[in-house]
Order: structure tokens, then C-alpha cells, then sequence
């Protein structure tokens, strides 16, 4: 089996997370100037609102920081094979097939053993593949909590 390169990134993954991001900075900043114009135009202390501005801004930073959560928990791990899809080419030893969960039923995933190494593939293709073939995937690590982390495939380079 042979990997090319350090792989391509998942734009899904980072432009994803990067909203998650832009959104939370967005609440912050938005609630932060809130509370200086509610500040400065109502002389907060002196007619007893202090309470109204402040609950704004911890508003926007509670949500600023859940959204910053959020984004960092999709780009969980952060190890470059899990935000990257990787090319593998090499020679397939053997061919099977799982049922797996998929939502509320079951789904069929196709297991190549290239050179070795097991690998997932999602694609029907996949069931066309023969002990000797040489084939090319496109592969990025899933996280797997508890257990030993695995490549799922697309049928393909990338």
C-alpha cells in the first residue's frame, strides 16, 4: 500500500467549523457593543438597568463560547488524517462486506484489505473488486471512541 502526499483537506470539515467560529465571534462582538451602547446611552447605575446590559453580554458569551465548542468538537482529533483525505493505491488481498447501522436502519460497507491493511469503502464499486486487483481510494481516518481508529474510503484518488 502506498500513501501519496499528506493528503487533501476535507473543506466540508474546516469551512464547517470556521462558520461555527465566525458565528461565535459574531455573538460576542455583537453582544459586547450592545452592552457599550445600553452603557452609554442609559447611564446604567443611576436608574437601576445595569442588570439588562449585563445579562446580554453574558449571553453572548455563553454562546460564543458554546459555538466555539461546537466547532472544535468537529474538528475532533486534531491529527491531520482525520481532516484529510488521503490517496492509497496498492494490491487487495481480500474483499467482505458488513451491515452496519445507518440512522434508523442498516447500510452495507464494503472492507478492502490492501497490502494489509483494512479498509472501509462506502461505494457499490467496491463489491466489483477481486483478491489481486490494484485499486485506488480516496481515505480519511474515522474517530472511533474506545477503540482503534479506522479509514473509510471513497472509490477513487483524491
Amino acid at each position: 500500500m502506498t500513501t501519496q502526499g499528506i493528503g487533501k483537506v476535507d473543506w466540508g470539515t474546516f469551512l464547517g467549523a470556521g462558520a461555527l467560529l465566525l458565528l461565535a465571534a459574531a455573538f460576542f462582538v455583537g453582544f459586547v457593543l450592545a452592552r457599550r451602547w445600553h452603557r452609554d446611552t442609559h447611564r446604567i447605575g443611576s436608574d437601576g438597568d445595569w442588570g439588562i446590559s449585563l445579562a446580554a453580554a453574558i449571553t453572548g458569551g455563553v454562546l460564543a463560547v458554546t459555538l466555539a465548542s461546537v466547532a472544535l468538537w468537529v474538528l475532533w482529533p486534531f491529527d491531520w488524517d482525520y481532516l484529510s483525505w488521503h490517496r492509497v493505491d496498492g494490491k487487495v488481498d481480500q474483499v467482505s462486506s458488513r451491515l452496519v447501522p445507518h440512522g434508523g436502519g442498516m447500510a452495507q460497507r464494503f472492507v478492502l484489505v490492501v497490502d494489509g491493511q483494512p479498509f472501509a469503502v462506502d461505494d457499490t464499486r467496491a463489491s466489483l473488486a477481486k483478491a489481486g486487483d490494484r485499486v485506488t481510494l480516496a481515505c480519511k481516518k474515522e474517530y472511533q471512541y474506545a477503540a482503534e481508529s479506522g479509514w473509510a474510503c471513497n472509490w477513487g484518488a483524491p
